[in-house]
């Protein structure tokens, strides 16, 4: 009943705000500029908005009055994202039937997100789901200068590089390959490549924006257990005055430690060392978006047995889309392929086709067929997101 109470609290300010805001996006209240400068095809960022998150929610060279967080003006600062599958088919697999269904909610987010003063941001997200409340993403990042930030709180490793897994092409399919966690998951600090983990990280930009470097220390998980994971990555982008502008490729390296306790003198206690790398591109020729990515994965004891023995495996796979003339329709098509070698993860391969509509800036209509390439689990849903 709490949790019903409070959503119903909090979804009534926001509809309040954003009706004030006639429901444009919360950075486009705040900094008065459109959602295209920052996306192409909302949620994914072009080059300039990833340069407006790096640089902590702010736009680099201005410092204005809206730039600091004040009560009289926090209707600014607040944002709401939902999303929502229209109708939904799976195709039944083994004994199990076809599904169908209409209106399936997956979530609705609320956020805020920007500059606290001059050199300070701050972030904070609370998703509502059907199951609950989950409040996974938060930071707060000190910018004194494009050379150096230094952000701590809920952190992904791979924000900065050429593929994120989270401000995706398309939105409602995340890659099965960076989805891979160490020990299978049964681990203390299990963590799989792009969600958040609390930690530390420091980035910031070489060769007047041209080189991004970026490494951060985290305990995986977040159990209190000792277990230290690191990473270190450089994303480089392609010269800006020609056609290409906004490309990039980028190379992260991960490497931790997963335990199956958190008590070293307990009977049984084993860990599994893992080390990660992870190269992408990105490559952007006028309204052409293409982003390729893998993942090559080691570990010295993943099923945590008395007598180690190491495993390697891989995934990898791209997305590609084009923008219409008119910004209203996005064309897209997604592989992905991840060998999970083992039987709790087993191999993916998908093949997904979309098609995006875009009637406003800032919400998304879009048609998604998965076509499941190892067994026949495909799947059909018309996805709605919009963001205000």
């Amino acid at each position: 009943m709490k949790k019903i109470l409070m959503g119903l609290m909090v979804l009534t300010i926001s509809f309040v705000w954003a009706s004030e805001a006639y429901a444009t996006s919360q950075a486009a209240r705040r900094t008065g500029l459109g959602c295209v400068v920052c996306h192409d095809g909302f949620p994914r960022l072009n080059a300039f908005g990833e340069l407006y998150m790096r640089n902590g929610y702010r736009i680099p060279g201005l410092v204005a009055s809206h730039d600091r967080l004040t009560l009289e003006d926090v209707g600014d600062w607040f944002g709401v994202r939902l999303n929502m599958d229209g109708v939904a088919w799976a195709n039944g697999v083994g004994a199990n039937p076809d599904t169908l269904s209409f209106g399936q909610d997956k979530w609705a987010q609320f956020f805020i997100m920007g500059p606290v003063a001059d050199r300070f941001s701050f972030f904070t997200e609370i998703e509502i789901t059907t199951h609950g409340t989950h409040y996974s993403w938060w930071k707060v990042g000190y910018h004194p200068n494009p050379n150096f930030n230094l952000v701590a709180g809920n952190l992904s490793p791979v924000d900065y590089s050429s593929f994120s897994n989270r401000l995706r092409i398309l939105p409602a399919v995340k890659s099965a390959t960076y989805g891979l966690k160490p020990s299978d998951g049964t681990g203390v600090s299990s963590v799989n490549a792009s969600s958040a983990r609390p930690g530390v990280q420091i980035h910031g930009e070489l060769n007047n924006e041209n080189i991004i470097y970026y490494t951060g220390v985290s305990n995986g998980r977040g159990q209190a257990s000792g277990l230290i994971n690191f990473w270190a990555g450089a994303k480089v982008y392609f010269p800006t005055d020609g056609q290409f502008t906004g490309s990039s490729v980028s190379a992260t390296y991960y490497t931790g430690t997963d335990a199956n306790g958190t008590d070293p003198t307990a009977p049984g206690y084993a860990e599994n060392d893992f080390s990660w790398f992870m190269p992408a591109a990105n490559l952007r020729v006028k309204r052409f978006d293409l982003q390729a990515y893998g993942r090559l994965i080691s570990e010295d004891n993943k099923s945590f047995a008395r007598n180690p023995m190491s495993e390697d495996y891989n995934g990898w796979g791209f997305t590609a889309a084009w923008m219409s003339e008119n910004d209203l329709f996005q064309p897209a098509i997604q592989y992905d392929k991840s060998a999970g070698n083992s039987v709790k993860t087993k191999d993916v391969e998908t093949l997904v086709t979309a098609l995006s509509y875009f009637p406003l800036e800032n919400i998304r209509l879009a048609g998604y067929f998965q076509a499941d390439l190892v067994g026949d689990a495909h799947k059909f849903f018309v996805n709605f997101r919009m963001m205000f």
